[in-house]
């Protein structure tokens, strides 16, 4: 239904704990979406000004040209399940992973 196109997604291995991830963005219409598969206390995305912490089982979905950045100060890693659909609003459905993987 509607214009929403595949998803491309892609399981990552654990960022270590007590880590960052500088502030990215994409600059192609797309959504990103984090499911939570593990995730302890500590860690913490922004999203354009806006704060995020992930649950475990819930998926977080934002639009990737957005400024986004993580900073996880806790001391295990967390597991999430991260993806990306073409946005709605891109009728050229050119939202896919960018090269070299995921940000």
């Amino acid at each position: 239904p509607g214009n929403l196109q595949p998803l491309v997604c892609s399981l990552l291995r654990p960022p270590q704990a007590r880590s960052a991830l500088r502030p990215h963005f994409w600059n192609s219409p797309r959504l990103g979406f984090h499911l939570g598969l593990r995730t302890p206390p500590g860690a913490r995305m922004v999203v354009g000004g806006q704060e995020v912490t992930w649950e475990e089982g819930r998926a977080t979905i934002f639009d990737d040209t957005y400024v986004h950045s993580v900073l996880h100060e806790g001391d295990e890693p967390r597991l999430l399940l991260i993806g990306w659909f073409c946005h709605p609003c891109d009728l050229r459905g050119s939202g896919g992973v960018p090269p070299g993987g995921p940000p």
